[in-house]
């Protein structure tokens, strides 16, 4: 058995300690199924819908859990900050901002609202945005 010295005592609680300040508490989605909203203000249609919609089965994500919706997205972030996460990582679908695909077919103004509103209400709650795309 090795044996404890201060300086193996040392390194041992600098390791516990750079554990647990490094370590984040999160939670994370995807948009597709938490969103919903599949074919409102402007949203383009994602590879995703045109696959559920063409071989449908019931499991579509065009309601979701519809945290697209204001009051939906509010209860949302409730759970989140009652969880206590210092995190929240999500997507942006682009549909949602590029709905013809690309920049010079026009930029979704409501999609970027969203998204926007989304970022701010969890900075206002405490917790750090982290985005990514699908």
């Amino acid at each position: 058995m090795a044996r404890s010295t201060p300086t193996t005592r040392w390194r041992h609680a600098m390791a516990t300690a750079t554990s647990i300040l490094c370590f984040v508490f999160g939670s994370s989605s995807a948009a597709y199924q938490v969103e919903g909203a599949y074919d409102e203000n402007g949203k383009g249609s994602s590879m995703w819908d045109h696959f559920t919609h063409t071989y449908p089965d019931r499991s579509s994500g065009d309601v979701a859990v519809d945290s697209y919706h204001l009051e939906k997205l509010k209860e949302d972030l409730k759970l989140l900050k009652d969880m206590g996460v210092d995190a929240y990582r999500f997507s942006i679908t682009w549909p949602r901002i590029l709905p013809g695909g690309t920049i010079s077919k026009g930029v979704n103004q409501d999609g970027i609202n969203y998204y926007n509103h989304l970022i701010n209400e969890l900075l206002a709650n405490g917790i750090q945005p982290w985005v990514y795309s699908t």
